[in-house]
């Protein structure tokens, strides 16, 4: 599915070979292998901007360092901050929903988890230039807008918006755009706003939907996976989310088998 994905979205590009850049990680043999154009060039999600930073196929050995930037982040505005941004053009490769990433990078120690090592820490766009992107989608035909970020409960804290970041956003995209539907990915259970609850038992433009991956329940393994919370907490927080938005649904995930689980 996502090597079709790729196909459709070259074709529907109408880029040449040499207009394909293909962001780090993949070695053009594998992508021949699956089918796809090989590609002509390498850049890494910091460099992405310049055109003069971006590194080739034949150097690819030498400049992982380049590539990869592992863990941490340069303060604004590095590029790596902007890689998001309203700014850069977007080829939707769905109909009639979209997503927009609100953040990136996560401060989370989850040892399960690569993510920090991999995104570096957690940084936030501003409602702004998200409200900017979200009309541009709007425009496009959107009608189902998704937020999304690594830890996406999260949002506005680096930005000085305290706990009620992602429900200040929310409240902005609702009087800014006329979406039929927002909802958001992903919640920590530690994060999850009360107050953006209450907003979705509100308006009915914001879907009452929580992805909230919960991971286990028993406090042993928590501590192990350096999770925050406990069964008792999840559960208030879902009892909570039922009163303040009755109608809400969740969905989650939960980790089988993790080192030290027993039956």
């Amino acid at each position: 599915e996502v090597i079709e994905c790729a196909r459709e979205a070259i074709r529907r590009s109408g880029l040449t070979p040499v207009e394909r850049p293909i962001r780090g990680g993949t070695d053009g043999s594998r992508l021949s292998f699956m089918g796809l154009p090989t590609p002509n060039i390498f850049a890494g999600e910091h460099n992405f901007h310049s055109r003069l930073e971006w590194v080739s196929a034949q150097d690819m050995d030498k400049a992982v360092e380049t590539i990869v930037n592992l863990g941490g982040v340069a303060p604004p505005p590095s590029p790596s901050h902007l890689v998001f941004d309203h700014t850069a053009p977007r080829l939707l490769t769905t109909r009639g929903y979209a997503y927009l990433k609100v953040a990136e990078g996560c401060n989370n120690p989850c040892t399960f988890c690569a993510i920090p090592l991999w995104r570096g820490r957690f940084r936030s766009r501003t409602i702004a230039s998200l409200v900017d992107e979200a009309r541009q989608l709007e425009a496009q035909g959107v009608g189902e807008l998704c937020l999304i970020a690594q830890d996406t409960t999260r949002y506005g804290e680096d930005l000085d918006y305290g706990r009620h970041g992602l429900t200040r956003l929310a409240e902005a995209l609702l009087a800014s755009t006329g979406f039929k539907w927002i909802r958001f990915l992903y919640a920590y259970p530690t994060t999850l706003d009360e107050q953006l609850l209450k907003l979705m038992g509100e308006e009915e433009r914001l879907v009452s939907y929580v992805d909230m991956p919960l991971q286990h329940s028993h406090p042993d393994m928590l501590k192990a996976m350096r999770r925050g919370g406990s069964a008792e907490r999840y559960t208030r927080l879902l009892a909570r989310a039922r009163e303040l938005a009755p109608d809400i649904f969740l969905r989650t995930t939960f980790i089988v088998g993790f080192p030290g689980e027993t039956d």
